[in-house]
């Protein structure tokens, strides 16, 4: 009985072809925000504004009266700057691609796949990038 369940579920999954792979690729990238808007938060404490490590460690836990430096809202507007930016930076290209793109994948039948082995490829990419950054995390030039 419970290897029948088990035989009928993964010949549903093997029916799915692109929706488990999007909903991976939607939650990773929901689960990545919180940790990235901190990453970014602390580098620009240490790099940009060349706060103590004290200060940007117990920045997320300050309230107004707490902040002794007054740059908490300046920090957090930085943050907030460039995570518009982020986002424009990956929207506009994406709108515009997937203009000419479409038409494409209507076309050619394995194009979908290849769309998401470079969409994966570049999640890879990014990741790299974000670990390296974190293992480097104070890489400014002395």
């Amino acid at each position: 009985m419970l290897t029948h369940k088990i035989k009928r579920t993964f010949e549903f999954l093997f029916l799915l072809r692109v929706e488990p792979y999007l909903f991976l690729f939607i939650f990773f990238y929901s689960v990545k925000r919180v940790p990235l808007d901190q990453l970014i938060q602390d580098k620009l404490c240490f790099q940009k504004y060349n706060l103590s490590r004290d200060y940007c460690l117990e920045l997320p836990h300050m309230n107004s009266e707490s902040d002794y430096l007054h740059k908490k809202s300046l920090i957090l507007g930085d943050v907030t700057q460039f995570s518009i930016y982020s986002s424009l930076i990956t929207t506009i290209p994406t709108l515009i691609a997937a203009l000419f793109i479409g038409s494409w994948t209507d076309k050619y039948i394995k194009a979908k796949k290849y769309l998401l082995i470079a969409g994966a490829i570049s999640g890879v990419c990014e990741a790299l990038i974000l670990v390296w950054s974190s293992v480097y995390f104070d890489s400014r030039k002395k």
